[in-house]
């Protein structure tokens, strides 16, 4: 391991943790830049203040040739802490915001929120204040893939009475060969254990949710395939729509020029015409 701050090799018992962007993730600076932090003496207080230091702010610090301070960097990290505090707050109070109107006015498959009235999809994870919206013609594809077990069960039909059969025809060896002719019928038995679904947008972001094997969940997710279908076949009709009207522009753009290539109409009238049928 090496120093945050001087990228020199750190003896382990001769370094102080420090802080950085994450907290789920701690640096160390060597004795070395300790020293030009100006700090004399290692305590507790000294310690967590350390801990609670940003390494970009210990490296301004030492080329500016200033003093570290435990007092104002203690003092930072509590109005950091509350700053952070505050944004969490106001990011949880807009998720349940944004959360209750989808709740109200759309339909819910999990984490899966799609409301019909303004054609917009919420998009959450479990237990967390993340989300995304996106536009039902943002819609791209999915894919559903359903993960099942296959079991066999073989029940054999008749068996005892063939057998009787076979005993009043041939004897005792009748009996076993009318008893080996019993039908089998082998059932196939299918228990979905899973189903995934991978959403795709045209941006690129893919979002992947995965229902368990219940039947409720299984519902959901059925529910949940027909919408995405539907708002998918309305994006390509809509898509299609697009086409059309391009093509017609087209079309018409061609006639204006060869009503002007033959002197028909003016250069003003065609401009005046093709801004008509360009919306400019």
């Amino acid at each position: 391991m090496n120093c945050a701050i001087c990228g020199n090799k750190l003896k382990i018992f001769r370094s102080y943790k420090v802080n950085k962007v994450r907290l789920d993730y701690i640096r160390r600076i060597c004795i070395d830049c300790v020293k030009k932090l100006g700090i004399t003496k290692i305590d507790s207080e000294t310690k967590q203040s350390l801990l609670l230091s940003h390494i970009e702010d210990l490296k301004r610090l030492i080329e500016n040739k200033e003093k570290f301070s435990t007092r104002i960097q203690l003092e930072r990290a509590s109005v950091e802490k509350e700053n952070e505090i505050q944004i969490k707050n106001e990011q949880e109070e807009k998720f349940k915001d944004v959360k209750n109107e989808f709740t109200i006015h759309g339909s819910i498959y999990s984490n899966v929120f799609l409301r019909d009235d303004n054609k917009q999809i919420l998009l959450t994870k479990n237990n967390q204040n993340w989300y995304k919206i996106f536009k039902y013609s943002e819609l791209e594809t999915f894919e559903r893939n359903i993960d099942e077990d296959v079991s066999y069960k073989t029940n054999k039909k008749h068996g005892i009475t063939r057998a009787i059969a076979g005993n009043a025809i041939a004897g005792p060896v009748g009996a076993i060969i009318g008893s080996g002719t019993a039908k089998s019928n082998s059932v196939e038995n299918h228990r979905i254990k899973s189903i995934t679904f991978s959403i795709r947008f045209t941006s690129g972001y893919l979002y992947t949710i995965i229902f368990s094997g219940i039947d409720s969940q299984i519902k959901i997710a059925d529910s949940l395939y027909l919408h995405l279908n539907g708002i998918i076949s309305s994006n390509q009709r809509d898509n299609k729509k697009t086409i059309m009207s391009n093509n017609n522009e087209l079309n018409n753009l061609t006639k204006l020029k060869e009503l002007l290539d033959d002197g028909v109409i003016t250069e003003e009238e065609f401009t005046a015409k093709k801004k008509q049928i360009l919306g400019i």
